[in-house]
């Protein structure tokens, strides 16, 4: 492992990363694409390729979390502020105890849809649910959040569909109030309160026509890339770390649902409207 070193050399990285963001022209071949294995191949060319040899679906959607889970864990060996690698990791622990708590419910033997990303190893989140162990090794808030969650489960299938959203909903908002601890810059100050203005509308807006949440969730991904490219350009700080962090993770999951609207066969005048223009001018 190499010795954590501070943002200058992190942050001079992360300018030669931002080259490998997907162009304009890369996200309309990626659209208009006769095919997913034509579309698959475009990513060939880019960061993603590194994890695609058959070029198939499943591979493409793999190749989005791992490029994600290098840069986890290239920011473990480099940076020296763990609280900022925290805040970046809280949804995805929030998010895999969740899942697991889910499938434990529903009588799985064990969790197979958990993430790599986190600070929580998956196999403690495992241990935890399913064998009610480890709880000491986390932190009080979280071992409170999961014990609550754990008395929580529901013992009849009536009350499992309000049950699921009752928790991702404490989840979200454990969540946070956790990286509002862990805020420490302007950006990651914005966010907290930008995520929780998302949240209470999300909330709101349940049981809504899929046509209003698509607006919405444009309206917001909107405000967020304008921030994203604001505090990215910044010379010093943790802020163009968070930035380029949450950039990343955005332009992931625009490439995933480019490619699942593509599965379905949907036409590329459908598709368009989901891409977002991430690639910060200089």
């Amino acid at each position: 492992m190499s010795m954590p070193v501070d943002t200058p050399y992190i942050i001079g990285v992360i300018r030669s990363q931002e080259q490998g963001l997907l162009q304009s022209d890369e996200f309309t071949r990626l659209i208009e694409a006769p095919g997913n294995s034509e579309a698959i191949r475009v990513l060939v060319d880019t960061p993603y390729g590194a994890w695609l040899e058959a070029n198939t679906a499943e591979e493409a959607f793999t190749a989005l979390t791992q490029r994600l889970v290098n840069l986890q864990s290239w920011l473990v060996d480099t940076l020296v502020d763990t609280d900022v690698l925290h805040f970046l990791q809280l949804r995805y622990d929030a998010l895999n105890l969740a899942t697991a708590l889910i499938e434990f419910q529903a009588g799985a033997a064990e969790p197979t849809q958990l993430s790599g990303l986190g600070a929580i190893n998956p196999l403690l989140v495992q241990s935890i649910v399913f064998n009610q162990l480890g709880h000491d090794e986390l932190s009080e808030e979280w071992e409170a959040f999961i014990r609550s969650e754990q008395e929580q489960l529901p013992s009849d299938d009536s009350s499992v569909a309000d049950w699921k959203n009752g928790l991702l909903t404490r989840s979200e908002m454990f969540v946070v109030r956790q990286m509002n601890e862990l805020a420490t810059t302007p950006f990651m100050k914005w966010y907290v309160e930008f995520t929780e203005r998302r949240l209470v509308d999300d909330q709101k807006r349940r049981g809504e026509e899929l046509t209003a949440d698509f607006t919405s969730e444009r309206e917001w991904d909107n405000e967020l890339v304008e921030k994203l490219r604001e505090f990215s350009g910044d010379p010093v700080g943790y802020d163009p770390v968070v930035a380029h962090w949450l950039t990343v993770e955005l332009e992931a999951r625009t490439i995933r649902l480019v490619l699942a609207a593509k599965l379905q066969g949907s036409k590329p005048e459908d598709i368009r409207p989901l891409v977002r223009n991430l690639v910060r001018e200089h």
